[in-house]
């Protein structure tokens, strides 16, 4: 165990038989399922590639040829082809609707099961089979695919918020925490934090609007900043990226009305303009180098 991938098995002895044999030490499966563990993030059974899922005309799915990721052990996984095949589903039932999982086993078989996905396996599809269908073309899909993420690559959303209060609702002007966060990193990263306001003045004032936005990382303010509410209704948006190192984290945003108290400002999101509204985004951009 432990030797390197790539490199040429080397002599380490000879054991007599009925004639000398040499005995090489080189590259195990544990040590390939070590260096695949190593190429990707997480330790959930995922797609890498391919595999979609389409329906029939019949009580069957259609799968692409693709690979699915699959842990083994602490710290190994595998990566395992899947061959492109059509599986066969029961009738749908006679009344209600049943919902069942497209998968894949350890072994590359496509399987299909109703309710949940059994454990080790990688959902490729959910589907909901309605009552009286004959064809799985009338069972939509109704899950998110998941897909296996390798270690350097961006890792997307870390965490998301969106103001609740409606369409010219007064935003409170005391400080409130309005998003929180606690989050691993595998690597040392650069993240993005994006921020966005949007509001209006209830009505014209001789006195300035704003609202103060703090974000706070691992307890410590990152970044502060103010931005003007004014008589007409208007979208703010800031950006900032930080390096992070790996390891547990913690993001929270804090928001309070700074000028002037007795002002009341609207939050615009919604309506038929479609405003965005407050919100924050956390992002991994990628692997710091």
């Amino acid at each position: 165990m432990g030797y390197p991938l790539g490199k040429a098995p080397v002599k380490i002895g000879e054991v007599p038989t009925p004639e000398t044999m040499p005995v090489f030490q080189g590259t195990e499966p544990v040590d390939m399922q070590r260096v695949l563990w190593g190429l990707y993030v997480g330790d959930a059974p995922l797609i890498v590639r391919g595999c979609e899922v389409t329906g029939t005309s019949r009580m069957a799915y259609k799968v692409a040829p693709g690979v699915v990721y699959i842990p083994s052990g602490e710290a190994r996984g595998m990566l395992v082809p899947v061959d492109g095949a059509t599986v066969s589903t029961e009738p749908a039932p006679s009344s209600g609707a049943r919902e069942e999982w497209v998968y894949v086993d350890q072994t590359g078989a496509i399987k299909v099961a109703a309710g949940s996905l059994p454990s080790g396996t990688v959902g490729l599809d959910r589907r909901r089979v309605p009552a009286g269908v004959t064809a799985t073309t009338a069972a939509p899909g109704i899950e998110n695919h998941g897909f296996a993420m390798l270690l350097g690559a961006s890792m997307g959303r870390l965490g998301q918020w969106t103001d609740t209060l409606g369409y010219r609702t007064v935003v409170p002007s005391w400080k409130q925490t309005v998003f929180a966060k606690t989050f691993t990193l595998a690597t040392d990263r650069l993240l993005r934090f994006d921020l966005r306001q949007s509001m209006a003045l209830e009505k014209a004032s001789n006195y300035k609007g704003s609202f103060v936005w703090e974000i706070i990382v691992d307890g410590a303010v990152f970044q502060s900043f103010e931005l003007e509410v004014g008589e007409i209704a208007e979208t703010k948006f800031v950006s900032v990226t930080r390096w992070m190192l790996r390891g547990e984290h913690t993001v929270s945003v804090v928001r309070r009305q700074q000028r002037d108290p007795n002002v009341k400002c609207l939050h615009y999101i919604g309506s038929s303009a479609n405003w965005p509204g407050n919100g924050f985004e956390l992002s991994d951009v990628g692997l710091a180098q």
